[in-house]
């Protein structure tokens, strides 16, 4: 949790000047569903993106259904 908070101090909040603390708020969850959970990859994944992953997993699932009915 503490490299999360870290990753995303420093790849959004310390680069940009957040008018109000609103601003930041509403940004720094945008930030997460649409740049860190897709483009950054993590070795405890197969470096993949988190979405990737999930998305490798929902199509193994659906296969692995679809093979027993």
């Amino acid at each position: 949790m503490e490299r999360f908070c870290l990753n995303v101090k420093v790849g959004r909040v310390w680069l940009r000047d957040h008018a109000h603390q609103s601003e930041a708020i509403h940004d720094v969850p945008r930030y997460i569903v649409a740049s860190y959970n897709s483009q950054r990859l993590s070795s405890t994944l197969g470096n993949q993106s988190p979405n990737n992953y999930k998305q490798h997993k929902a199509e193994e699932q659906a296969i692995s259904v679809g093979e027993k009915t």
